[in-house]
């Protein structure tokens, strides 16, 4: 086994990448593939197995990393992990450079500025990670009441998350402290609160 390269460096969770493997005197064989996270690389900390067969010295492998596989109790970051490629015979390599499996995340909710002016639209912004172009991301508006309960003011029209992050605008109709929470609700729930706006 001369090589083992991933088609990618940095994909999201439930996003399919491949592992390629270049081998010599190999043709028609199939070999096994296991996959680590790095520098958890003992037999029994194997993530994932496959198998590949190599045809003209090359075999390509579909591979798509998922929750339960990669990351069950992690939240947000990235997992690098590499794959170990064997032959029947015991001849192994693996990957030089891992594979970035980026998990999801809502990095940061933020006003576009701290204060705006009731009738004036303000935008609210997320910041995101590990979450595929067209995910839908939800935000709802809250205001600070004085008795200590925080009132739900609005959920606004669903936004769509493109290049790591998602926007929408809204106007205050009244003075008061407000903040909002972004959340995308997919395989699993992931929410992040803003600071406060003040509206005047």
């Amino acid at each position: 086994v001369d090589a083992v390269t991933w088609g990618a460096r940095r994909v999201c969770l439930d996003e399919p990448t491949t592992l390629h493997v270049r081998a010599s005197g190999l043709d028609g064989a199939t070999l096994e593939v296991r996959v680590f996270e790095e520098l958890r690389e003992r037999d029994d900390d194997v993530l994932a197995t496959a198998t590949v067969t190599v045809h003209g010295g090359v075999g390509v492998v579909a591979w798509t990393p998922a929750r339960d596989d990669v990351a069950p109790d992690r939240v947000g970051g990235a997992v690098p992990l590499v794959a170990e490629v064997r032959d029947q015979d015991g001849h192994w390599a693996k990957t030089e450079i891992p594979l970035e499996v980026e998990l999801p995340a809502i990095a940061a909710a933020t006003w576009s500025a701290p204060h705006a002016e009731v009738g004036a639209a303000i935008e609210l912004c997320a910041t995101t990670h590990g979450f595929a172009d067209g995910t839908t991301l939800e935000f709802d508006v809250w205001r600070v009441d004085w008795s200590g309960d925080d009132v739900h003011v609005e959920t606004l029209d669903a936004a769509t998350i493109t290049a790591g992050g998602a926007t929408a605008t809204w106007t205050p109709d009244r003075a008061g402290e407000y903040w909002f929470s972004a959340s995308v609700s997919a395989a699993e729930v992931c929410t992040a609160a803003s600071g406060l706006l003040v509206a005047t």
